[in-house]
């Protein structure tokens, strides 16, 4: 984790160094996509033991392969995730089904009771 948050310090200091002459010695960016980057190579090391690669290219690209032996292909992984919630304004009754319980019993164990006391059978432990 440490390797990525250098990374992304040593992505920082070469724009500004860049703009050093140019723009009034002021880099001006979008920190939210470089810590999206950081975020996505962190999960990259910790679930895969690699990173994604994201912060050394300044961008948002991952490989993706259809098989281990496939050649690789590139996607812009953060935009996929950023547009997955407009699934549910495309499909209105597709939302409405899977936002359901599917029995009345998962119904019953999410509602909010109304005293930590209730719905729970007394443990052997304690006093009647």
């Amino acid at each position: 984790m440490h390797a990525n948050i250098d990374e992304l310090r040593r992505q920082w200091d070469m724009r500004a160094a860049s703009a050093k002459s140019a723009q009034g010695g002021y880099y001006e960016m979008d920190a939210l996509n470089w810590f999206n980057y950081l975020a996505f190579d962190v999960i990259g090391d910790l679930a895969f033991g690699a990173p994604f690669g994201m912060l050394k290219e300044g961008r948002d690209v991952a490989e993706v392969r259809t098989s281990p032996d496939a050649e690789p292909t590139y996607a812009p992984a953060i935009e996929v995730l950023n547009r997955r919630g407009e699934v549910s304004g495309y499909a209105p009754s597709i939302h409405s089904i899977i936002t359901k319980p599917p029995l009345p019993l998962t119904r019953y164990q999410i509602r909010k009771p109304q005293s930590l006391t209730q719905n729970t059978a007394p443990s052997a432990s304690s006093p009647n």
